[in-house]
């Protein structure tokens, strides 16, 4: 009779997240707490529902700024967007920033942090 195969099942150690994540810190009701990972290579912030991540407060606009996957980390870019984008505190102009864990994001007034290597 032939020996039973090996029913044992092998999975790997949980680890932390291989994306970087971005954390609600401040902003609408429901929201500061959520986490969002940064898994794809382009993420589109805004307000309106297409949007990869979707922060429903009138000082966001519909597209707010894009975040992309570059070999330096993440590089945060505003899209023009009427209330600006901030990283700690500094305006951000039409040139992309790469993001450092612990940044703090400014749209509008929503506060987004990064975690996680960028």
């Amino acid at each position: 009779m032939p020996e039973a195969p090996d029913t044992k099942v092998y999975r790997p150690v949980p680890r932390a997240s291989a994306h970087p994540r971005l954390r609600v810190e401040a902003g609408p009701r429901g929201l500061v707490g959520r986490e969002y990972s940064l898994s794809k290579p382009v993420v589109t912030v805004g307000r309106r529902a297409d949007q990869d991540i979707v922060l429903p407060d009138p000082t966001v606009s519909r597209t707010h700024l894009w975040l992309v996957r570059t070999e330096g980390g993440v590089a945060v870019r505003d899209l023009g967007s009427t209330n600006g984008t901030r990283v700690n505190g500094r305006p951000l102009g039409p040139a992309a920033v790469v993001l450092r864990p612990g940044d703090r994001v400014h749209v509008g007034t929503v506060v987004l942090e990064v975690l996680g290597e960028a």
